[in-house]
């Protein structure tokens, strides 16, 4: 076994042409990475090989995973590219992401509350996830509140959901646009809500894939003593999403994943 491991890992680092060719290929038979989250599919992929050892190697085997974690994992919905509208991230944007500290952070970018004198807002909507003045004005392509005030989302009724606060009946309260409380009866549509794949592109796995890595060195490693927390992760990949965020509730699942369990490659 040890062998195996030893000699696939050589192959796929090496630097000839059949190597790279390897490393794009092999991934692709990984079919178990359709539906899988990213960091359970990079612990299932780094545990079956010895990772090499120099940078651009790993640059390789990492973009080779990108590239067949994308192919299995599309986008709910096309980019539309005429009117930059980013398509909602199906799913997401139903928890509220804190620090370590139980500080509020913005769900879309990270900014925490009295960061630069930028308060933090909660969606009227769904009086759980929060947005900082920036990010509140796109918060309905978040599937949230008209610029966080008017109105719900699909993401306020399915947040309110799961944090069983939606009345008996399934009402839900909210604001209009005259500023004045009204309700109405919502339908939980949970299979058109369940939580899809927000990656846009190929190159925001690869980078993410990357970021996940360093993450759990961060956390993992008795010598860093600066620990990283939930905003600063959330910070650290702004704009990397096919330039757009990731979810905040999403990098918050992948940021605790790693947490509770360090990212384990196979060594020497």
């Amino acid at each position: 076994m040890s062998e195996s491991v030893d000699l696939l890992g050589q192959c796929l680092g090496h630097h000839g042409e059949f190597g790279k060719e390897l490393v794009r290929c092999y991934p692709t038979h990984f079919s178990v990475f359709a539906g899988m989250d990213v960091v359970s599919a990079l612990r299932n992929y780094l545990w079956r090989f010895r990772l090499p050892g120099e940078a651009d190697q790993i640059g390789r085997v990492v973009e080779g995973f990108a590239q067949a974690y994308f192919l299995q994992n599309q986008p709910t919905k096309p980019i539309d590219v005429k009117t930059c509208v980013e398509p909602i991230a199906v799913g997401w944007y139903v928890k509220q992401p804190y620090t370590r500290t139980d500080v509020l952070c913005c769900a879309h970018c990270g900014t925490i509350e009295g960061e630069s004198d930028n308060d933090l807002c909660v969606c009227e909507g769904c009086g759980i996830v929060h947005f900082c003045r920036k990010c509140s004005k796109r918060a309905h392509y978040c599937g949230h509140a008209v610029g966080g005030r008017i109105g719900y989302g699909r993401a306020c009724v399915h947040a309110r959901d799961q944090a069983g606060q939606l009345d008996m009946g399934g009402i839900l309260t909210y604001k209009h646009m005259y500023g004045l409380p009204a309700a109405a009866k919502v339908q939980l549509d949970h299979v058109t809500w369940g939580k899809a794949c927000p990656f846009k592109t190929e190159d925001s796995v690869m980078v993410l894939a990357y970021a996940i890595i360093m993450l759990s060195t961060n956390l993992h490693n008795a010598n860093v003593k600066k620990k990283m927390e939930v905003h600063e992760f959330l910070r650290q990949n702004r704009d990397l999403n096919g330039g757009s965020n990731f979810p905040g509730d999403y990098l918050l699942d992948v940021y605790s994943s790693i947490k509770q369990e360090e990212l384990k490659v196979m060594t020497a």
